[in-house]
C-alpha cells in the first residue's frame, strides 16, 4: 500500500510513465526508485509491508476509496420494545436534517428480511452522513447481526470512520417496568392499524400477545458485554405519555452535536423541532405486512422441552468459589480447575424443574405424567400460548429458552457442592415459586433432585449425569461422591422459563 501511495503522485504528474507501467515496463527502475527515497533494502520493504495486518490493510483499501479527509458515517441503532417511539423519534431527526439523515425502517422490509437493513443503510450512506437503522433490537443476538452485518458488506467505509450510536429507549438495568407497558400499549392502541404488521384494531389481543412477548424477551443494554460493548455512543432515552418522542429527539440531536462534532450540526429552534415533531406524527405506512395462516404455511406450534428456573452466571459463581475458596478442598479445585482448563464449565446455569424426556418416558411415574401436564395445560398454558402466537406471526421466536410472559418467578437454596470424577454440580431447595402478581404458588415439580450443573470432564459426559451422581449421593450414599454443604445461600427472584 505504501508502494502504491509512493508511485500515484508520480503517475499523475507524468502520463507516459503511467503508461509505460501499464504495459509492465520500467517496473525494476520504479522500485530502485522507491527504495532509494525510503532509504532502505528491498528486504526491509518486504519486511515492514509483512508486518502489517490485515485488518489494517483492508483499513487502508477502504481509505483509498473512501478518502483520507471525508466525515465520518453514524449508524443510529434503536434498542427498544413495540411503541416506545423510534419511528416517531427517527423522522424527526429526518425532519430536522434532511440533507444529512437517512431513514430505513426493518418493517418495510420483505421477509425474509435477513441482512436486507444493514445493506439498504449502505445505500443510504451513499448521500447521507447519519442513518436510523428502525427496529428494535431488543436482544443481544439482533444487535450482534447488525454488527455483523456490517462487517461482512461494508467494503467501503474505514472502520474508524463508521461510528455505532445506541438509541436506548429502555434505559435502565432491568427489562422494562408497569409504566413503560401501559404508556406502549395506550400508543398501540391509539394508532390502531396504522402499523405495518401490528394492527391494533382488526385483533387488539393479538396485538397485545405480540408486544408482551417481545417484553419478556428483551435484553437491556449493557456496553460491558459484547456487542453492546462495540458502540461508540449510548444515548439513553424516557419513554412517557407526554410527548417523550420530542424530548428524545432534542436528547439526541444535542448528544450528537457534541459527539459528531465533525458533521457541524447546526442547533435547532423550539419552532423548528416542533414542526419536525408535527410532521412526524402525520406519518402513515405504505406497506401492509400479511401472515398467512394456511394449512400450508401456519407453523406448528413448537412444544416445550422442560421448564426451569434461570441462574444468575455471576452471583451463583461468587457464591460457589467463594466456598471453593473457604473449603480449601484439594480434590473440589483440581476437578474445578480442570474444568475451566479444557473449557468444560457451563456458559449459563439454570435449575431443571422437569423434563419431557423423562416425565413423558414409558417408565415415568404417573404422578409426573400428571405434573407435566399440569405445567403445560394449567399453570403455563397461557404463557406457552402467547408464546407461540408470537412465533407464527412473526417468527420471532427464534431462541429455544423463553422466560415466561407472565413473570412466574422462584427462590433457590445452594444446599451442597457435589462431584465426583465426571461431573460437578449443586445440589438446591426450592424456596418458593411467585406468579406475576407476587402472590406465592405451590408449584409441584417433576425432578427428583433439583440441581445446578457446573460442569462435566468431557464432551461425552452429558449434563443429565447431575441426576444420576446425586440419585448415587442420597438414595445409595455412594462415597466415591464429595460434598461440601453451603450456609444459606439463598438465590432470589429468578425467572421461570420455558425450553423448546
Amino acid at each position: 500500500m505504501d508502494y502504491l501511495k509512493f508511485v500515484a503522485p508520480l503517475f499523475e504528474n507524468n502520463n507516459q510513465l503511467k503508461k509505460d507501467y501499464l504495459d509492465n515496463k520500467n517496473i525494476v527502475e520504479m522500485r530502485k526508485i522507491y527504495m532509494k527515497a525510503k532509504g532502505k533494502t528491498g528486504l526491509q520493504l518486504v519486511q515492514e509491508e509483512q508486518s502489517i495486518s490485515l485488518d489494517e490493510l483492508k483499513d487502508e483499501v477502504y481509505e483509498s476509496k473512501f478518502g483520507g479527509k471525508k466525515l465520518n458515517k453514524y449508524a443510529i441503532i434503536s434498542v427498544a420494545t413495540i411503541g416506545c417511539g423510534k419511528t416517531t423519534t427517527a423522522l424527526i431527526l429526518q425532519n430536522l436534517y434532511p440533507e444529512l439523515v437517512g431513514h430505513i425502517q426493518n418493517d418495510n422490509l420483505s421477509n425474509p428480511v435477513k441482512d436486507k437493513l444493514v445493506k439498504g443503510a449502505l445505500e443510504l450512506f451513499v448521500d447521507k452522513q447519519i442513518v436510523v437503522l428502525d427496529k428494535n433490537n431488543h436482544q443481544f443476538r439482533e444487535r450482534k447481526q447488525i454488527f455483523d452485518d456490517f462487517a461482512k458488506l461494508n467494503v467501503v467505509i474505514p472502520t474508524d470512520k463508521l461510528k455505532f450510536v445506541c438509541l436506548n429507549f429502555v434505559a435502565g438495568s432491568g427489562a422494562p417496568d408497569e409504566e413503560l407497558w401501559k404508556v406502549t400499549k395506550n400508543r398501540i392502541i391509539e394508532r390502531g392499524d396504522n402499523h405495518q404488521s401490528i394492527k391494533a384494531e382488526g385483533d387488539g389481543k393479538m396485538a397485545e400477545s405480540i408486544m408482551k412477548g417481545f417484553i419478556s424477551r428483551f435484553q437491556p443494554v449493557n456496553t460491558k458485554r459484547h456487542p453492546d460493548s462495540d458502540f461508540d455512543l449510548v444515548i439513553n432515552l424516557e419513554v412517557n405519555a407526554n410527548r417523550s418522542s420530542l424530548d428524545n429527539a432534542k436528547v439526541i440531536v444535542k448528544q450528537l452535536r457534541e459527539f459528531a462534532s465533525d458533521l457541524q450540526l447546526p442547533e435547532p429552534t423550539e419552532e423548528q423541532f416542533q414542526k419536525a415533531f408535527d410532521d412526524a406524527l402525520k406519518y402513515k405506512p405504505k406497506i401492509t405486512k400479511t401472515f398467512k395462516t394456511s394449512k400450508s404455511n401456519k407453523k406448528k406450534a413448537k412444544k416445550p422441552q422442560y421448564f426451569g428456573i434461570d441462574i444468575p452466571k455471576e452471583k451463583f459463581l461468587a457464591s460457589f468459589t467463594k466456598l471453593l475458596q473457604e473449603s480449601n478442598s484439594p480434590s473440589a479445585n483440581d476437578f474445578y480447575n480442570n474444568l475451566i482448563a479444557n473449557k468444560r464449565v457451563q456458559t449459563e446455569f439454570h435449575v431443571t424443574l422437569i423434563h419431557s424426556g423423562s416425565a413423558l418416558s414409558k417408565n415415568a411415574p404417573k404422578k409426573d405424567r400428571k405434573t407435566w401436564n399440569n405445567y403445560v395445560n394449567e399453570y403455563f398454558r397461557e404463557d406457552l400460548k402467547l408464546l407461540n402466537q408470537t412465533h407464527q406471526l412473526n417468527n420471532d421466536l427464534k431462541e429455544k429458552q423463553c422466560k415466561l410472559p407472565s413473570g412466574f418467578t422462584a427462590t433457590v437454596g445452594l444446599k451442597e457442592l457435589c462431584w465426583d470424577d465426571r461431573v460437578m454440580c449443586v445440589s438446591v431447595d426450592l424456596i418458593g415459586v411467585k406468579n406475576g402478581s407476587g402472590e406465592a404458588v405451590d408449584l409441584p415439580i417433576g425432578n427428583k433432585y433439583l440441581h445446578i450443573t457446573i460442569g462435566t470432564a468431557k464432551h461425552s459426559v452429558k449434563a443429565f449425569e447431575s441426576n444420576k451422581l446425586l440419585s448415587n449421593l442420597y438414595d445409595f450414599k455412594d462415597e466415591g461422591v464429595h460434598t461440601i454443604k453451603f450456609t444459606k445461600e439463598l438465590l432470589s427472584d429468578l425467572p421461570i422459563f420455558v425450553h423448546f
